[in-house]
């Protein structure tokens, strides 16, 4: 059976999950295959693009904007996609590298669906850009640092103590910052 992307992704994925962004490497992916290494670059131009395709897979389709309040529809999107980030080791960090590393022409745009929330809600279109890459850099952030800290704790080098999560303090932060700072000019919307 011929080799395919959606295979490489599969398998990229796997090994994500069970070592770590760290240990993920396109000799690693050719040998669980059982291919050569070259085999996997008529598919994947090289690991960059691999990340990006990863990245995608994990922030899965944006969600449509839906018919709530903007600050309840930005809230519900930031969870969901902490959600997603946290089902997968390190998808925090491979996300955040996957972002940098894109350009608009990669198809991995985290933030659409928030922005597409903000703009239905009547934010103009550079408000919506600036928050909703704010809110997503902020989703980013507290989930790799959450990450982290969980496979420092599983190392044994912090203790096993629960860490209060401040991920709903920190949104409803930004949130209320938002409103605080632009009211959208939809009655019955924000």
């Amino acid at each position: 059976m011929p080799l395919t992307a959606d295979e490489i992704e599969r398998c990229a994925l796997g090994i994500l999950d069970r070592y770590g962004l760290g240990d993920l490497s396109m000799r690693r992916i050719a040998a669980t295959l059982d291919v050569a290494p070259g085999a996997l670059y008529w598919h994947v131009p090289n690991k960059q693009q691999l990340l990006i395709r990863l990245a995608r897979r994990i922030v899965g389709e944006p969600a449509p904007a839906a018919a709530t309040a903007w600050a309840a529809g930005l809230t519900a999107w930031a969870h969901a996609l902490r959600s997603r980030l946290l089902a997968h080791r390190d998808g925090a960090e491979l996300v955040s590298s996957a972002v940098a590393l894109a350009g608009p022409e990669s198809g991995l745009d985290p933030a659409a669906a928030a922005r597409a929330l903000l703009r239905a809600a009547g934010f103009p279109q550079a408000d919506a850009t600036a928050a909703a890459e704010t809110a997503l850099h902020y989703v980013l952030g507290q989930t790799l640092a959450w990450q982290a800290r969980d496979q420092f704790r599983g190392l044994g080098v912090v203790e096993d103590a629960p860490v209060p999560d401040s991920f709903d303090f920190g949104l409803t932060v930004i949130v209320d910052g938002l409103a605080a700072r632009y009211r959208p000019e939809r009655p019955g919307v924000g």
